[in-house]
């Protein structure tokens, strides 16, 4: 397997978690962001990469599904 590819699993799967967190958790991004010392644009970035991961359904990343309730753009 193409290492570059791997890590890039590795992180859509790492960033799936934290964006999952942060709905759950009920804070604003800004909030979570700081409080769990990540940078917003970081969070965005990935947000968007976990989204068109999604979006392809690329057989190699299994990804949950985020909470119905969920509301990533919640600034």
């Amino acid at each position: 397997m193409d290492t570059r590819l791997a890590t890039n699993q590795i992180r859509l799967s790492e960033w799936t978690r934290i964006i999952k967190d942060r709905c759950q958790s009920g804070l604003k991004v800004d909030e979570y962001c700081e409080q769990h010392q990540l940078s917003r644009h970081a969070y965005y970035y990935w947000l968007r990469k976990v989204k068109e991961a999604a979006l392809i359904h690329n057989s190699f990343v299994e990804l949950p599904a985020l909470p119905e309730n969920c509301s990533c753009y919640n600034k």
